[in-house]
């Protein structure tokens, strides 16, 4: 039976995970108008902000302290990829190469599948969220973690700055 406060409860849920999506894709779309190619592990760099963000809060920081755990997540992606950009990225500008697009999309595939095994082989097949002492917030009939309910604002907040 069709409900009417089934299909609120998926718009709504559908509306905050796709701001989400949209900031990501805001992201790529940054990169990508920088560099002038895709990086296909672009996902896989968010895994790892997630990963540390995950470890932080659950072995070093506790729930209280749950945005620390943003800036340390923020700044270990950031060192990630400062230090994979001259290993793989550079070679391909340093100098002249007649088919960049292929060496960045094998590359940076390349990048996708190491990261990726490396998280199931750490990490395990399952799925990790750290806890918070942010409480349920409802966001109109849903009642939603009060986690999501600020990452979907601070999405909506970044992506329009960058929007204008």
């Amino acid at each position: 039976m069709f409900s009417s406060e089934l299909l609120a409860q998926t718009l709504i849920a559908g509306l905050m995970i796709g701001v989400l999506y949209a900031l990501m894709a805001l992201g790529i779309t940054f990169i990508y108008s920088i560099v002038r190619m895709i990086n296909w592990a672009m996902g896989e760099f968010y895994m790892l902000g997630s990963y540390i963000q995950y470890v932080a809060v659950a072995y070093l920081l506790g729930r209280e302290l749950w945005w620390v755990a943003i800036l340390i997540s923020t700044a270990g992606t950031f060192i990630a990829g400062y230090l994979l950009e001259p290993i793989l990225i550079k070679p391909m500008h340093a100098r002249p190469m007649e088919r960049r697009d292929d060496y960045a999309t094998v590359v940076t595939i390349a990048l996708l599948l190491m990261l990726r095994s490396l998280a199931v082989a750490l990490g395990g097949p399952y799925q990790y969220r750290p806890e918070t002492n942010l409480p349920i917030m409802w966001v109109g009939p849903l009642p939603m973690e009060g986690a999501r309910v600020i990452a979907s604002v601070s999405s909506m907040h970044a992506w329009r700055r960058a929007a204008t």
